[in-house]
């Protein structure tokens, strides 16, 4: 159905990015403008979990293309740089905070947001996104890091 609108599947992959690109700017900007670490990571995970309810249907797009054959790596190449400015804001996040390998840590909570995504869409009426959220919320403050001793 789509490639009645575009030329290609990679003009699809194109346009979901650039909508993706977007959004992620727009959050990049609300992240430089908090400076305390911890409220940084609640803004990341506040963000997260609004953007999955309000993006439902970008985000299946998306899911649906990204895993195609030639789909990953094409997706690589577009996104390189994006990824790469956003990882080293979160790197630096996860860094003033005292984690002590804060490229594991950054790849761990993407990673965990990405699973919370593709699980909460594959079956919304057993999800429990608001309870995760809270949980995460909770484990990314910084009484729930020092009570875990991850830094």
């Amino acid at each position: 159905m789509a490639y009645n609108y575009f030329e290609s599947k990679q003009k699809i992959i194109q346009a979901i990015f650039e909508q993706l690109f977007q959004e992620g700017e727009k959050f990049i900007e609300a992240m430089d403008s908090v400076h305390d670490p911890y409220e940084k990571l609640k803004l990341i995970i506040e963000f997260s979990f609004k953007y999955y309810e309000e993006n439902e249907q970008l985000w299946l797009l998306y899911a649906s293309f990204i895993f195609q054959p030639g789909v990953v790596e094409e997706s690589k190449e577009i996104s390189a740089e994006f990824n790469k400015k956003y990882s080293e804001k979160l790197k630096e996040v996860f860094k003033s905070i005292g984690f002590k390998n804060p490229e594991l840590e950054l790849r761990f909570l993407g990673a965990l947001l990405d699973g919370i995504g593709f699980d909460y869409f594959f079956d919304k009426t057993l999800f429990p996104l608001h309870d995760m959220k809270e949980f995460l919320l909770k484990r990314y403050s910084k009484e729930g890091i020092e009570r875990l001793k991850i830094i």
